[in-house]
């Protein structure tokens, strides 16, 4: 189960221990990994989207502040008459729709806006 605090989804102590499982195996990825997305290694992008889809639903409070962050970021891009996310390099799927991915209760920003899991303090 996820928490607000100050208004940024946080992983409860179980999830924490999960997510910290996932990052660990961040480190044991070699830099030359050969299959690569926007230059990020794919499994550390499998398990980024591993912790999203797993973390539930955000609040509709939470899901309104992504939407104001991402329709004022110039990284969106909209394709089809869907918005998708220029900067993560999810590209244009099903799951990477920012309809459905602002969602998702856990959900990092790789530019930190606000909203997000890991929301910079400007």
């Amino acid at each position: 189960m996820l928490r607000i605090l100050n208004g940024v989804i946080k992983a409860n102590e179980y999830d924490e221990k999960l997510f910290s499982e996932l990052d660990s195996a961040y480190e044991r990825i070699p830099n030359t990994w050969s299959w690569k997305a926007n230059g990020q290694p794919l499994l550390i992008k499998f398990i980024s989207l591993t912790k999203s889809i797993t973390s539930g639903t955000a609040p509709p409070e939470i899901v309104a502040k992504r939407n104001e962050s991402c329709n004022t970021c110039p990284m969106m891009k909209i394709e089809d008459g869907k918005r998708y996310c220029n900067a993560c390099g999810c590209g244009s799927w099903r799951l990477s729709d920012l309809d459905k991915k602002l969602t998702y209760a856990y959900l990092e920003c790789p530019l930190g806006r606000a909203g997000f899991s890991n929301e910079k303090s400007p």
